[in-house]
């Protein structure tokens, strides 16, 4: 293959646990490497999961999939052993990395605790490769990836890995979840979180905020994830507010569904429309008879819902990284409502292109719902949104080349 003169990298090798989209850092990790592999480098794409995705599979990308289940599907044996390390994955990517010149090829790494484990983190810097890690949770640093303690619906304040931090029972399932978790963490500590070798993506102010006390690397970037949105949906305005995403206790879907159920047995009668998947999911719908849930949607349906309603919804309960549903609404010209905890607030101004209301407080979000639909207020948000956002900024073509800048920054 020839390459342009001025590259300095000529391999880019992305690593993830699943060959498909399965949330926001799938999407970024595969959309990233089709996109890059148009820049005419040699674009890899090393997973543990499959099936490969069909537009991996129409791409220029070389895929490697190890076919193996994730620690969710498999045995419970197996998942506790090869959670912490998984000996598979480090002998194949190892073996996979003989191939490859260190001083012209750069690993990016968005996700290996499902499937991988850190071991191939390890394997990578080992062999001193340029390791990169955009940090799409927080991982890295934390036992359960969130910094939030599920038992009591609040963020963590407590040192991840202290002495407290093991006494916690945080996890969403049990405590001795929790344990094992810590246990895997007492491992990625050695190999992620106190490895200066790393070089760190954030993707956006609070994202860094939070990370940069905790991680021994002094290496840390800002590139924005990518959005694209098919803009050419009807913007007809069929619900009064939408929210999209998973139906769990920390996204805040329960506080919004019980708000919305409040204000409809004042009178207000508001039409809202609930769309994602989780383990809240049955209980909700048999909760709350007058809310509309449809069940996770394709994404052109998702943004077709968006550009449907008249707000979009976004409660989260903990430290959301960089939320693309957020943008994927404005860039549709819906205005959000979000809660204050999110780095969301570094793109929505209150009461000027959207509204925020006090975290886990169900009067603060009421207040903003009955305040949203008052008076003409969401043409307000959507004229301020069309004058004032900068929408180019959020290119799947702007990331890769923010991308390109950085690898052959680091590659020298």
């Amino acid at each position: 293959m020839v390459m342009e003169k001025n590259n300095q990298i000529k391999n880019i090798i992305i690593v993830y646990d699943y060959s498909f989209i399965n949330g926001g850092a799938g999407k970024v990790a595969i959309q990233s490497a089709i996109e890059l592999s148009k820049k005419k480098y040699n674009v890899y794409f090393f997973s543990a999961v499959g099936p490969v995705c069909r537009e991996l599979e129409k791409s220029n990308v070389n895929v490697t999939c190890m076919n193996i289940k994730d620690i969710n599907n498999d045995s419970i044996y197996r998942a506790l052993f090869k959670g912490i390390w998984n000996f598979k994955a480090y002998g194949e990517f190892g073996d996979f990395l003989k191939k490859f010149n260190n001083k012209d090829t750069v690993i990016h790494f968005h996700g290996w605790t499902k499937a991988l484990s850190s071991s191939v983190v390890k394997k990578a810097t080992d062999n001193n490769f340029t390791v990169i890690v955009t940090l799409h949770d927080y991982f890295s640093f934390c036992p359960n990836g969130g910094l939030y303690n599920y038992k009591s619906g609040e963020i963590c304040n407590i040192k991840p890995s202290s002495i407290r931090c093991y006494f916690c029972n945080c996890d969403k399932r049990s405590y001795f979840q929790k344990i094992w978790r810590s246990i895997r963490q007492i491992v990625q500590n050695k190999y992620v979180k106190n490895n200066s070798k790393i070089k760190y993506i954030y993707i956006s102010d609070l994202n860094k905020k939070v990370s940069i006390n905790q991680l021994k690397s002094e290496d840390f970037y800002f590139i924005q994830n990518p959005i694209e949105v098919d803009k050419n949906v009807e913007n007809k305005r069929e619900f009064d507010f939408i929210y999209v995403g998973r139906v769990s206790e920390e996204k805040g879907v329960d506080l919004l569904c019980e708000a919305i159920d409040r204000l409809n047995k004042k009178g207000y009668k508001y039409k809202v429309l609930i769309v994602g998947d989780g383990p809240l999911l049955n209980e909700l719908e048999e909760q709350y008879r007058n809310i509309e849930f449809c069940g996770w949607k394709k994404n052109d349906e998702v943004y077709s819902l968006i550009a449907k309603s008249k707000y979009l919804v976004f409660p989260s309960k903990w430290y959301e990284g960089a939320p693309l549903t957020i943008i994927e609404a404005m860039l549709l010209n819906t205005p959000c409502i979000i809660s204050d905890c999110t780095s969301a607030v570094e793109i929505i101004q209150n009461n000027v292109n959207g509204l925020i209301f006090e975290t886990s407080n169900i009067d603060s979000l009421c207040e903003q719902l009955i305040n949203a639909m008052s008076s003409d207020k969401d043409n307000k948000f959507k004229s301020n949104i069309r004058e004032n956002m900068n929408k180019d900024r959020f290119l799947l073509c702007n990331h890769a080349n923010n991308l390109e800048k950085l690898y052959n920054q680091l590659v020298k």
